[in-house]
């Protein structure tokens, strides 16, 4: 029962939040329903879904709570990237990663269908849409890395 509640309300949220990023302006979308902001403009190529990128992000609930950062959360208090391939996260950050160049920043609006849907994860609940602006430091082509790969908890599926 609580379980279902849990869905119904983040459908509901959800729906709202959207609703309400639409209206405002400024922010694109996908035919999926990925909004996004491009927040810095990088350079060159942009990375494909097989290729292993490194980044720094922020990834918070759309009432503004922090769920995870990689900005301070190093042993000096700064930014503590992440590399992982494209191909193992969430479809949001799939989609949306390939929509900036090496050195952008963009802030993902990623629909729970896009996300952990129905299931949720261990501190998202079920249905709940998720924000992340994201920093793509690097990223190298499939048939280049051969490196150590990062799984993130919240980021990869």
């Amino acid at each position: 029962m609580l379980f279902r509640s849990l869905k119904t309300k983040g459908t509901a949220e959800a729906t709202k939040f959207f609703a309400d990023l639409k209206s405002k302006g400024g922010v694109q979308f996908t035919a999926s329903g990925l909004g996004y902001e491009i927040l810095k403009p990088g350079t060159g190529a942009n990375p494909k879904t097989t290729d292993t990128v490194t980044a720094n992000y922020k990834g918070t609930m759309i009432n503004g709570e922090v769920f995870d950062s990689t900005f301070d959360t190093g042993a000096d208090g700064k930014a503590d990237p992440v590399t992982f391939e494209l191909a193992n996260v969430i479809e949001g950050w799939k989609e949306g990663i390939q929509k900036i160049n090496k050195g952008g920043r963009i802030k993902l609006y990623i629909p729970s269908k896009l996300a952990y849907g129905e299931d949720g994860r261990q501190g998202i609940p079920p249905n709940s849409a998720l924000i992340f602006e994201v920093e793509l430091i690097d990223f190298k082509r499939s048939e280049e890395h051969t490196s150590e790969l990062q799984s993130h908890s919240f980021i990869s599926y």
